[in-house]
């Protein structure tokens, strides 16, 4: 197996649905208005993975093209969770810490739940997106010849064979 572009093991990210808080204001003129802001724990969550990431005073190139991504995610505790709520945080968080342009990059996503660990980790894995290696997933929804991979337009480019990378 390759090499992956990048690899690191970060903090449990918290709920998705506990990432931002509503608060009321009223203005002096007596209008309400609601403002939202990052909670206390997506705050602290994203400055975990910014250390990790600069660990030892150096912070990656920051990834480029279209990427995959794959999370072993170990929760703290036996509570249910949406897996694919972790997603939202941890990609924002990465870009945040400067791995990735931005998380729309990730074209392949694919997160294992893992046993329990004290504290809760992840462990995440960022390659370069192959469309050549999800030829079975096209042919198991019958759309092969239909380009299910058409590479996107726009920001991101063509997909070049020649290098593997856009």
């Amino acid at each position: 197996m390759k090499a992956p572009l990048w690899a690191g093991v970060l903090p449990f990210p918290p709920s998705a649905n506990a990432h931002w808080l509503n608060a009321v204001r009223k203005t002096k003129a007596g209008r309400h208005f609601t403002a939202r802001r990052l909670s206390p724990q997506a705050v602290a969550f994203r400055a975990e993975v910014a250390a990790v990431v600069r660990k030892g005073h150096r912070a990656p190139s920051r990834l480029e093209g279209r990427l995959s991504l794959v999370v072993l995610a170990q929760p703290p505790d036996l509570r249910r969770r949406d897996l694919d709520n972790l997603c939202k945080e941890l990609g924002d968080a990465l870009v945040l810490a400067g791995v990735l342009r931005d998380d729309v990059q990730f074209d392949d996503v694919r997160i294992v739940r893992g046993n329990v660990v004290e504290g809760g980790r992840v462990h995440v894995r960022i390659d370069r997106f192959d469309p050549r290696a999800t030829e079975n997933l096209a042919r198991a929804f019958g759309v092969a010849e239909n380009g299910l991979f058409a590479t996107p337009t726009g920001t991101l480019g063509a997909f070049d064979e020649a290098e593997g990378r856009n």
